[in-house]
Order: structure tokens, then sequence, then C-alpha cells
């Protein structure tokens, strides 16, 4: 017996040293307060599926086991009621585990009330259901969500939610379109989606979702199971008066197996297509230090006032290729030709006199373009890898008649740009958790640009030379890379991310003058017309970033110190320029959730521009046909300093919305543009002198869905200050500029035949000038108005209104009212429209605008009134 009981013993003592008591401890916390969940029933099982343990957790979501057992290849598994069931293998670290938990369908917070639109929220995600809001004129996923609470559509398709943009669109979780996502809206019919989902705090990498601190805002189109089964899109084919065409095919699939939204489309109806392709944005200021002038767009749609001739091919394919694997391809192709008539007066108002230039325009602008990106991306949850390669080329050739003060001028601008780019991203995470993070990124941009004028402003410029037309060069290849290595803790009470980021610029500005006379091409006689500069800029930069969250309350807070040297040189003008700097920027964010449905945030963001090669180049570039511009200070440097304040209210149980921001920002120069204008000509130059500028700004958005009324009400207001200084022909001016901006909207549809659509835009600005008498106080009313109508099952019937009014004392008020109508007619799954634009036949449009201590009053020449006749066929 004594035997017996020793050998027993012996077996246990054996078993216990090689498996040892065993300690698992974590905390179980809501994915969308943080806060701890109790009474969850917390499994520990075998690799068979066995269980080896179990816990409930207590009131902070804690829980503790203790085992002997082998836990190679154990699992933990979580259940709760109203929480998505929790699997997760048990790694190496075994205490103070964290896990997230998401809610389930049991615990949305849904509201469904008869007639009213439905919104469903789920943690970060709003849903939107797509019927709720449609209306039977609606014909693209873009109409359905400018009456969506708390969304704003843009004319070219941008989506803002809040007030931000939105950093991601999908569609059925795939970024097929990027940031193009304008076609998306316009093309994707209403027919396909079931829900639109807003995600709050989005983070598009998997790997580090939850793991860094986020201030996106992603879009999704949730499509339907029957629209995955079948290619669909529509034809189109328009004719009208006067001489009016328009033509589109698309067709599109979203499915699991492929992806793609492809159109090609052309017109000369002012619908405009160019927003839809853009150059990288590896394009700098630079780019454009050549332009025929200086014309704005009228505050109308395009359509009343664009004189196109327009065709674009859009091609968009994404398909998976392995195992969470995708290859996307996007492609572009513009071919562009403008016709601008413009008549302006600009008003230079200074302590010595005013200064004015009358000027007639007319312009034709051709615009060949295409880019071409291809990406591979692999997004899983412990991995994730990009890498996008990005082309493109644009070609430009513009041309315009001016008169300016009674002098005829002739100009004609060329160019052609190519772009090329690579981003690579590569996130592994290591088995310890910690996570890597890669990215580097180069791309090399140029273009050429030439400009040919018949301009006289500059005769006492280069005199004794005569000349009949002066031809400016300028061509500024800039190549760019960055490379950046990052490691980042995600574990513990504060999650660290320490990065190392180095940079380099290379740039060189050449450009040169030529007099033209009688085909003789001279070259000036002083050589302060000629550049010849070679920039180069590197940065070295070590970030440690510090993220921290409890409960309802989320921060980050990141510490770079970057070292950065700049050199450039131009031999022209003796100019070898040395300059080593170490900068440290400071950044902080941070946010509370308040409640489930609102939280406030604030940023501070510190930030230094340390300028860039168009910032010290001393040789004189001719930009246009009246200014001239050069700079002489050494060395720009700005330090900017910005903070905001916001809060956000999102109650999708009363469909009703609210968000208020508070924001003031700080930018200290060292430099000053110094504007010279005289009766024939203005010149600009960068000089050295301290200016502080200061900006001030408030907005508020309200959205609300009343069910009484069946009706939804937008209001926006946004209020901004600016306080600087501004050197104006030897003199510095104080200039302050305020303006007040009321947006209201209302949708209301009285029953199944008639609705109504208001959309308004008032806004009042204020500029003075130091101690200068003058009353430069201007407002400006935009309000449009659509009734659709339906007559009968398959006739629709809208009209459109929009009127504007300006007003500003010792100028002539301004107030225009355009009428459109269209008519629909739907027979044999196609629709019949009539469209009749400017039924008044309204031709030329004159508006004022004020920037600083310039009063502009312009004079646009319209389409007319036009007719237009289109058949669509929808592909189903």
């Amino acid at each position: 017996m004594p035997y017996n009981f020793l050998l027993l013993v012996s077996f246990w003592l054996c078993g216990y040293f090689c498996y040892g008591q065993q300690q698992i401890s974590g905390t179980l916390l809501d994915n969308t307060n943080q806060k701890g969940i109790r009474a969850a029933s917390v499994n520990l099982k075998s690799a068979d599926g066995k269980i080896i343990s179990f816990k409930i957790t207590d009131a902070s979501g804690r829980f503790e086991m203790t085992t002997s057992k082998d836990l190679t290849n154990a699992y933990i598994e979580i259940n709760h009621i109203g929480y998505k069931r929790f699997k997760q293998q048990l790694g190496s670290r075994l205490q103070q585990i964290q896990i997230t938990l998401e809610q389930s369908n049991i615990l949305l917070e849904e509201v469904e009330v008869k007639s009213a639109p439905k919104i469903v929220r789920k943690g970060d995600t709003l849903n939107y259901n797509v019927s709720g809001f449609a209306d039977p004129n609606d014909r693209s996923i873009g109409d359905v969500l400018k009456r969506m609470p708390g969304l704003e559509v843009l004319e070219n398709g941008e989506v803002k939610y809040q007030g931000k943009s939105i950093s991601n669109f999908y569609i059925d979780g795939d970024d097929l379109l990027a940031e193009k996502y304008g076609i998306g809206t316009r093309s994707i019919s209403l027919d396909m989606v079931k829900d639109v989902q807003i995600i709050s705090h989005h983070e598009h990498i998997k790997v580090l979702k939850n793991k860094r601190y986020s201030d996106d805002v992603a879009l999704n189109l949730v499509i339907k199971d029957e629209a995955k089964l079948k290619i669909s899109g529509k034809a189109l084919l328009g004719l009208g008066l006067p001489n009016q065409y328009e033509g589109a095919l698309n067709t599109m699939l979203f499915n699991k197996k492929v992806k793609f939204l492809n159109t090609i489309e052309a017109n000369n109806i002012g619908q405009d297509l160019a927003s839809n392709i853009e150059e990288t944005r590896s394009q700098e200021k630079i780019d454009n230090l050549l332009s025929l002038g200086t014309i704005g767009n009228p505050p109308l749609k395009k359509k009343d006032y664009l004189r196109n001739k327009t065709g674009l091919l859009n091609i968009n394919l994404s398909k998976p290729i392995k195992k969470e694997w995708s290859l996307r391809t996007n492609i572009q192709g513009l071919y562009d030709k403008n016709n601008i008539h413009y008549e302006g007066k600009n008003t230079y108002y200074a302590e010595q006199g005013d200064i004015s230039f009358y000027e007639t325009q007319i312009s034709k602008i051709q615009t060949k373009a295409a880019v071409a990106q291809l990406t591979a991306e692999k997004n899983a949850s412990h991995y994730y890898f990009k890498n996008s390669l990005s082309m493109g080329i644009n070609d430009g050739d513009a041309e315009s008649s001016i008169i300016s003060n009674t002098i005829p001028i002739n100009n004609r601008i060329l160019h052609t740009s190519k772009n090329i780019s690579n981003d690579l991203i590569y996130v592994p995470e290591l088995k310890n958790g910690a996570i890597i993070q890669f990215q580097w990124l180069s791309k090399y941009y140029s273009k050429p640009q030439r400009l040919n004028s018949s301009t006289e402003a500059f005769n006492d410029l280069f005199y004794p030379i005569i000349f009949d037309e002066i031809v400016q060069h300028v061509n500024v290849p800039t190549f760019n890379t960055t490379a950046a290595l990052g490691y980042r803790i995600p574990k513990g009470k504060i999650q660290q991310y320490y990065t190392a980021n180095f940079a380099l610029e290379n740039q060189r500005l050449s450009s040169n003058i030529e007099l033209i006379r009688e085909d003789n091409v001279q070259l000036p006689l002083s050589d302060s017309t000629i550049n010849g500069m070679n920039w180069l800029r590197t940065s070295s930069e070590f970030n440690a970033q510090y993220s921290w969250s409890k409960e309802r309350f989320s921060s980050n807070l990141s510490l770079p110190i970057a070292f950065i040297h700049t050199q450039f040189e131009d031999p022209h003008y003796q100019l070898n320029n040395r300059k080593n700097r170490i900068q440290f920027t400071p950044n902080f964010r941070a946010r509370y959730r308040i409640g489930y449905d609102d939280e406030i945030s604030f940023s501070y963001k510190n930030s230094n521009n340390l300028g860039n090669i168009d910032a010290v180049y001393r040789g004189l570039i001719i930009q246009n046909y009246r200014t001239r511009s050069y700079n002489s200070s050494a060395s720009p440097e700005s330090r900017n300093n910005d903070f905001l304040l916001d809060y956000k209210l999102g109650k999708s149980v009363k469909l009703l919305f609210f968000h208020f921001a508070l924001g003031y920002g700080q930018q200290s120069t060292n430099n000053i543009i110094a504007t010279l204008v005289t009766d024939s000509l203005t010149a600009t130059q960068l000089t050295s002198r301290e200016n502080l500028i200061r900006t001030y700004t408030a907005s508020i958005g309200l959205d609300k869905y009343f069910f009484k009324l069946g009706a939804l009400f937008k209001l926006k207001f946004n209020w901004k200050r600016s306080n600087y200084d501004q050197l104006f022909n030897n003199e510095i001016l104080p200039i302050s500029f305020t303006s007040y901006e009321i947006q209201p909207n209302f949708n209301k549809k009285f029953s199944n035949a008639i609705a109504l659509n208001y959309n308004g835009s008032i806004n009042w600005s204020i500029s003075s000038q130091g101690n200068v008498s003058l009353d430069r106080r201007l407002l400006f009313i935009n309000q449009s108005l659509d009734v659709p109508i339906t007559i009968a099952k398959s006739v629709q019937l809208t009209w459109n209104f929009q009127h504007l009014f300006n007003k500003q004392p010792d100028y002539k008020n301004t107030n225009y009212l355009f009428c459109n109508i269209t008519t629909r007619y739907s027979r044999w799954g196609m629709d019949f429209e009539l469209d009749i634009r400017n039924l008044a036949n309204i031709k030329s449009f004159e508006t004022n605008s004020i920037a600083a201590n310039i009063q502009s009053q312009n004079r646009y020449e319209l389409r007319g009134r036009t007719a237009l006749l289109r058949g669509v066929y929808y592909i189903k």
C-alpha cells in the first residue's frame, strides 16, 4: 500500500512539474465604448474542442483561470448575449489578455417608422437603408446620398459626412475607384445598392485595426445579392439644339470574383468630364508658374456656361488573384476642348489711389490626358502589402485673345506634363504582437511650359530691343523619394510607435525668355531673365508616437524631430546657399465619447514650411501677359500652429445629426509677397519681412428628419476671419477679411405625386484695409428649388429654379432667375427625357467678388437656351 501510494504521488508530481500550474487572465471590452463586459462566458478549450477551464467575467469584465493541463493549440471561446461569438488561439501571452467584443445584431439601435427612412447604428458604423431615402426621380446613388441626413455630395461627386471628406469609397468592401470615386456616385444605379454604410474612425489596414488612432471616415456601398449575378449599366444617346449631343455607355459588375466599372462618354452640353481625371499628387505650386490670366468660374452649374467638347474613357477593374490578394487597374483617358468668353474689371485699392484693369478675354483650351494605375494588395488580419504604380501624361494647348485697357493681346501657352510614381507599403505582424511598418514612395514629375504673348506691358523692361512677341520657357523637373521604417507596440496601456524617415527632393528650375521680331529671335540684353537653379533637400526624421485609451477617451501624441539639409545654387547669380536645420513639430489629437451617439475631439498641429524652389529663384519669369515674378528672399520659412475643437452628435434613432467646430490657425513667416501694380502691369516678389497671419473659423451643421412632416431639414453655418499684412506698392497694408455663410436645405415629399427640394447659400463678406475708409461689404445669395411632379406612373416632370442675387454699395445689384425643365417618360426598360435649360435664354452673367485689396467685377458669356432629347437604356 505505501509503495502504491508513493508511486501515485510520483506520477502526480511528474505531471505537475511537466506542465505546472498555469494562470490565464484577461479583460473583455466593448468595442464601442471600451467598457468592461460583465457576465460573459469564457471557455478555455483544447485543440479537439474539449473544455479545459471555464469562467464568468466580473463587473469590470475580468476573468482568471488556472490549469495544469497542456495548452498546446488551446484556444479561448467567449459567448455573451448581445455580442458576436469570439474565438482566439491562445498565444504565448497568458496574462492580462485584452479582448474586444463586437456587438451583435440583437443590440442594434434601429428605427423603423411608417413612411420614414431607416438608419441603423452598430458601433462606429452607421447604416442607411437606400430604399428609405430613394425617390422615383432618382437614377444614381449620388442622387440618394444628397437626401441622407449627415451626408453632403458636391458637384464633382465628392462626399462629406458631418463636414468631413470621406477617406475611402468602398463598393462591397473594395476600394475599386480609389480617390477618383466621383464616377461611382454618378454611374452606380440606386437599384443596385441595398445600404450605404458610414464608418467612423476607419482603419483600412486590417492588421492596424484598433491599434492606432484614426479620425478617417469611410463610405461603403452594400450591393444587393441579385445585382451581383450579372452585368448591369446603361446606354445613353441624346441630340438637341443648338447642335447638342451626348452619348455614354457604362457597364459594371460587383461580385466576389471580379468587380469592374467601365464608362465611355462624350458630350458638348457643358457636362464636366475633366474632374474625373487628375494628375498625381506629386505636382506642386511650381507646376503652374505660367498662365493665360486669372479667370475664376461663375457660381453657376457648369452646364450653364461650359462651352466644351469632351470625351472620357474610364476603366476600373479589381480581381482577386490569390487568397486575400487583389489586383486593381484604373485607367482614364480624356479629351477636352473648352471655350471661355470673359469680361472683367479688377480694381486694386491702395492708399495712394486705385488702379483698375478692364479686360475682355476669349480663350480656347484643349487638353489631352491619360492616367494609369496598377495596384497589387493583400489586406489580411496579420499582414498587409500594397504596391501601386502610377503613370500619367497631360498635353495642354491654350489660346486667348485679350483686350486689356483697350490694348489687344494674343497669348498661347503649351505644356506637356509627365509623371510616374510608385508607392510600396509592407506591414507584417510579428510573433510577439509587435508590428513592422515600411513604406517607400518615389515619384518623378516634369511639366515644360511655353508662353507666347504679344503683350506690350514689358516694352520698357527690355528696352532698347523692339519685339512683337515675348516667349517664356519654364521647366521644373522634380524627383521625390521618401522611405519610412516603423516599429509598433500595440499592447499595454500606452500603445507605442517609433519611426525613422528619410526623404529626398531634387529639382531643377530652368527658364529663359526669347523676344521675337518678324520671325527673328533675340535674347534680352540682361542675364536676369535666365534661371538655372539646382535644388536639393534631404530630411532625416525620428518620430515617437504614443496612443492612450481608457474607456471613452482616446488620444495620440506625436513627437517628431527632424534634421533637414537644404542647398540650392544658380551660377548665373553666384548663388550657392546651404542650410542645416533641426525642427521639432509636435502634434496631439484626442477624443472623448460623451454618450453612445456623440463625441468631442481636439487636435493641435505644429508644422514648419521651409519653402521650395519656387520661392528662391532669382531670374525674371513672365507669368502671364501682365505679371512678372522673381524673388529676393534667401530662405523663406513659416511656422504654423493649428487648433481645432470639434463636437459631433449622431442620434440615428431620431434621425438627428449635429456638429460644431471651432478653429484657430497662426502662421508666422519670415517673408512676404510684395506686389507692385502700375497702369500696365503687375509684379510679385518674395522679400524678407516678418509677417503674422491669424485665421479664426467656426462651423455648425444640423441635419434633422421630422417624422410628422415627412421632411428633411439641413442647415450649415460657416464663419471665417483672417488678419495679415500685405506689401502692396511699397506700402504695408493690414488686411482683415471676414465672411459669414448660411446654407439651408429642405426636402419634403407632399404626396406620391409631388415633392420639393430647396438648397440655399447666403454669403456675407466684409473686407477692410488698414485705416482706409472703404466700404467693401458683399452680399451674395444663391438658391435653387427643384419641384418633381409625377403626372402618371411612367411620366415625371421636374421644374428647377435657380436664383442669384449680388449686392455691394456703389455698384449695381445683380439679380438672375434661371429656369429649367425636364420631362421623363419611362417605358420598355428605358427612359426618354426632354431636358430644356435656361428657358429665359439668359446669355450673360455678372458677379462681384472681393479678395484682400482686390475688387473684381466679372461678366461671363453663357450658353443660352438649350434643348436635349435623350434616350436611356438600362442594362439589367
